[in-house]
């Protein structure tokens, strides 16, 4: 949940027209002697490839809360990020008075967004807070929109997506509202950055996630009228705890939720959502445990000793929401990720943040997701910050050293041999590895297939290859030919 460009990599864009042209001039196919009287070549057109931000992206992503040098800009680029959010743009801020845009309200994001495509990055850009002639509560920024103005909020994303889809900005990807699955009425002030588009209101069906689906209905066309890539997320859903049964503590979380906010996802989709957005973006934190590599999730169960991180978890919950109800082809968003500390934070809880980069990213490329944010490049809330200023703290220099061994990488398999012990297979051109912890942090040996090529800690330190190691509370890269 959020709270209150040294040498940058160049992107280049093919166009659809140039990437036809090429393809139809150099790509022909033999038609079979059944089909003609006599093999002849016909031109075959491919649809293109469209690529931006080249090299080969990955799901790296960082939230700034400003996108610029003194935000971070340049030790995020610099460990080669793909992936910026940002929250965001203010519909109130713009359009105060309906039907007439104030376009001057953005100048400094406009200047965030051309730092982020500049460098080549993938921006994220969260939009949310309606102004007040749009509110169905009135003076609730973060919650519903009225049901006969959500087609005026269609014709603002129209127009936001028509200005700013293409260069300099280029943005291609839009978080409609942050965490619109809490409850409007827990808000504490308006100045809070998550959405509260939910309804606690047990009279309300799927804690109001049938009147967001009215508002993808309306913004999902015209978006799309403006900008065909562009892609549609729901906005970070929280998803405190499953709806299926009250775990312990759910009730005393901050914001105070309750089982019912997980319904939210499928009151969308049950309310007709389900063809109005290419993606699902939620959030996937942990909360440090008060020992070296202990992590877990209470709302959902997990922990670094049995499941992993959450966003396993959050993932498979929302894949079996989609299922159940008959949908398919949507992408996930990890859009906020992390380990939070609330107290007796130090050393170990941010080696353990500096752990879990490795384990984090690998469940996420095992769950198909296709960006995974870390929350955040400065912001302290519960110390999960990657930077002092612009400094590095421990878990940034380990998101580097993710992001090298990481790049271009696939999850293969789990290898389940070895009681006790987590191994998440991964390949890349040239290679494979393994990423490897002990599940309670017990110290085990285990004998390898043959010696590895080579073996890192977290931060990138050599550890000795042999054919036996031991495994602790601290993961390993294997590397292997």
């Amino acid at each position: 949940m959020q709270k209150n460009t040294n040498n940058p990599q160049k992107g280049w864009r093919m166009s659809v027209a140039l990437a036809a042209a090429l393809i139809l001039s150099c790509t022909t196919a033999v038609v079979p002697a059944a089909a003609a009287p006599a093999a002849q070549l016909v031109p075959v057109v491919y649809m293109p490839v469209l690529m931006s931000n080249y090299p080969v992206q990955t799901i790296f992503g960082v939230e700034m809360q400003t996108i610029d040098v003194a935000g971070g800009l340049v030790p995020l680029t610099d460990a080669k990020m793909n992936w910026v959010r940002k929250n965001g743009l203010f519909w109130s801020d713009v359009e105060p008075t309906e039907g007439i845009r104030n376009w001057s309200a953005l100048a400094s994001l406009e200047v965030e967004m051309k730092n982020a495509s500049a460098s080549g990055l993938n921006l994220i850009l969260i939009v949310r807070s309606a102004p007040t002639w749009a509110q169905l509560i009135n003076g609730v920024f973060c919650g519903p929109v009225k049901a006969d103005k959500v087609a005026a909020f269609g014709n603002f994303m129209f127009d936001v997506v028509k200005r700013y889809s293409v260069p300099p900005y280029n943005v291609k990807h839009w978080e409609i509202w942050n965490e619109p699955d809490v409850g409007y009425q827990i808000r504490t002030s308006n100045t809070e950055a998550f959405g509260c588009y939910g309804d606690t209101d047990p009279s309300v069906p799927y804690y109001g996630g049938g009147r967001f689906a009215q508002l993808l209905q309306a913004a999902y066309p015209r978006i799309k009228q403006a900008d065909p890539l562009s892609q549609v997320l729901i906005g970070g859903l929280l998803m405190d705890c499953r709806p299926i049964s009250a775990t312990a503590g759910c009730a005393a979380r901050n914001p105070p939720s309750d089982p019912r906010s997980s319904q939210f996802l499928e009151g969308i989709l049950k309310g007709g959502g389900a063809p109005f957005f290419d993606g699902v973006a939620y959030h996937a934190y942990d909360g440090y445990r008060g020992a070296l590599g202990k992590y877990g999730q209470g709302g959902y169960n997990s922990s670094a000793d049995t499941t992993g991180p959450s966003v396993h978890a959050k993932s498979q919950f929302i894949k079996s929401v989609l299922a159940a109800n008959g949908v398919g082809g949507k992408d996930l968003y990890n859009t906020e990720t992390g380990v939070g500390c609330g107290a007796g934070c130090g050393v170990d809880s941010q080696n353990t943040q500096a752990y879990y980069m490795m384990e984090v990213f690998a469940a996420a490329l095992a769950e198909g997701v296709k960006a995974q944010i870390l929350y955040s490049a400065q912001s302290t809330w519960v110390d999960t910050n990657l930077l002092n200023g612009v400094t590095p703290r421990v878990p940034m220099v380990a998101l580097k050293i993710a992001r090298e061994k990481f790049q271009n990488a696939a999850f293969v398999q789990y290898i389940t041999q070895f009681p006790g012990v987590k191994i998440y297979e991964l390949s890349r051109p040239g290679k494979r590895f393994w990423v490897v912890k002990s599940l309670d942090g017990t110290a085990r040996s285990i004998t390898l297939p043959a010696v590895p090529l080579r073996i890192t800690d977290p931060l990138g330190v050599n550890v000795p290859a042999a054919a036996t190691i031991t495994i602790d509370v601290k993961p390993l890269y294997i590397e292997w030919n």
